[in-house]
């Protein structure tokens, strides 16, 4: 029987790899205090180092040497809850490489089978293989809802005149023209873990490395854990500084 604490101690122990899990925690808690993932919204992706691979292998008693690997959240994992429950919120997937590098990632192993990857996996999938190609340095993608984007999404602005938008929003707050000089992109609703949202998603990425889902929230994609807050952060108060001046 595979045992979930033993993988977890070798997640944790790895050297390159075991600080960026316990960031990972604590910003999940930081981004339920901040009202930005209400009950089990939200969700969060990783591709684990090769380093950690060996390991695998030896642990899940299966052939997974040419296998590409991910720490995705689980349904009905809560961000609050990642302090406290640990690997319980999160799935090990792992995807066939040659298979991954080539954008048709069908064959997977999902650890613990009994728990169910979020239901945005296939978004986050369709993003991860984009990024494998064209944004390698890019291993995290982070998923949440800030009430300030959500509400600006609701907007009429939001669906007639989205360059103007972008432009008011980038002029309340210069330091979103530092940290993102490619700009924001805006997307239209989909239904939330449908093939036509990660499709939207990835063409988004083309032009940044942050997507506002319409009437739903925010895709994020980062380097590591802690960028990704700061880009949370950032752009999270771009927006409540351009409701605050009253459009």
């Amino acid at each position: 029987m595979i045992n979930e604490l033993e993988i977890w101690s070798v997640l944790l122990a790895n050297p390159t790899f075991g600080n960026e899990i316990q960031n990972l925690l604590d910003i999940g808690e930081l981004i339920w205090l901040r009202g930005w993932a209400e009950a089990n919204a939200g969700n969060v992706s990783i591709r684990l180092p090769e380093s950690i691979t060996e390991s695998l292998i030896q642990l899940l008693h299966c052939n997974v040497k040419n296998y590409v690997w991910f720490l995705v959240s689980s349904t009905g994992s809560r961000y609050r809850e990642f302090n406290k429950l640990g690997l319980q919120n999160f799935n090990l997937i792992g995807l066939d490489k040659a298979d991954f590098k080539s954008g048709i990632s069908n064959k997977q192993i999902i650890f613990p089978e009994y728990r169910k990857p979020t239901s945005e996996w296939v978004t986050h999938l369709s993003v991860h293989e984009w990024l494998y190609q064209n944004r390698d340095n890019d291993t995290i993608v982070l998923h949440a809802h800030p009430t300030d984007w959500i509400t600006i999404s609701n907007c009429r602005k939001y669906k007639d005149s989205k360059p103007e938008l972008i432009k008011e929003i980038r002029e309340s707050l210069p330091e979103l023209n530092i940290y993102f000089p490619q700009g924001i992109t805006l997307l239209p609703f989909a239904v939330p873990g449908s093939d036509e949202l990660a499709e939207l998603t990835v063409k988004g990425l083309n032009q940044s490395k942050i997507v506002i889902w319409e009437k739903h929230g925010i895709l994020i994609t980062a380097k590591d854990v802690n960028c990704a807050f700061d880009y949370l952060e950032i752009v999270s108060k771009a927006a409540s500084v351009y409701l605050a001046h009253g459009n």
